[in-house]
């Protein structure tokens, strides 16, 4: 199973929900590069879902 956050920040309940259904894949996107804080909030989900053991990084610029 993967999922798409399309936006949705992974707090509360939500990161609850998504650690017990521990997708194979989650696709977090950037959408305006240019702005320091989701590039910051973006790093962030990812290393609390690495730490979560929900992902392992991985960066496609495709």
């Amino acid at each position: 199973m993967s999922l798409t956050t399309n936006g949705l920040h992974l707090v509360g309940d939500t990161l609850d929900r998504l650690v017990t259904a521990h997708p194979d894949k989650v696709h977090i996107s950037i959408h305006f590069p240019e702005q320091t804080q989701e590039l910051m909030w973006v790093r962030d989900q990812v290393m609390q879902l690495e730490a979560l053991g929900i992902l392992k990084p991985e960066l496609d610029f495709g």
